[in-house]
């Protein structure tokens, strides 16, 4: 993978979430739980406020996040939840129909835990549609590696 990060957006009224990915962080490594770590940043923006920082995700948490916004996307009904591993990230994903959806959640960087943003952006199936096409590219080029040796 080139250094350019993958990234997933989550766009709509009132805000941007955004989850980069710029590969993994030991791209040697070929199972087990530290194999399946990656290096990101989320950059978000809610009404008037910005922000940046640098986390991890694991493949294992974005896939889940891809499992349950595939069965929402394609039932245009349902609740996404998701939270990264290090609790840098709270996610809902409602899909209330008529193709309209709300992304909310706390974006809550490691480094301080003091400052933190709450976050509501207005979506729709379609914006959602091309969300999680960027999510299966970004595991398609950083796939779940297998968990245990054999």
């Amino acid at each position: 993978m080139d250094n350019k990060p993958l990234l997933v957006e989550f766009p709509g009224e009132g805000g941007n979430l955004i989850l980069g990915v710029s590969g993994y962080e030991m791209p040697h490594a070929e199972h087990g739980s530290e194999a399946n770590w990656l290096d990101g940043c989320i950059a978000l923006q809610a009404g008037a406020f910005r922000g940046e920082y640098v986390t991890a995700f694991t493949t294992y948490e974005l896939d889940e996040l891809r499992e349950e916004l595939f069965r929402a996307v394609k039932g245009s009904a349902g609740v996404v939840t998701f939270e990264s591993t290090e609790a840098e990230l709270s996610l809902r994903i409602e899909l209330c129909g008529e193709g309209r959806a709300v992304v909310s959640g706390v974006a809550m960087p490691a480094s301080d835990k003091n400052g933190y943003l709450t976050f509501r952006i207005g979506s729709g199936l379609a914006t959602l549609t091309q969300s999680l096409a960027q999510l299966d590219r970004l595991l398609h080029h950083c796939p779940v590696r297998r968990r245990v040796p054999g």
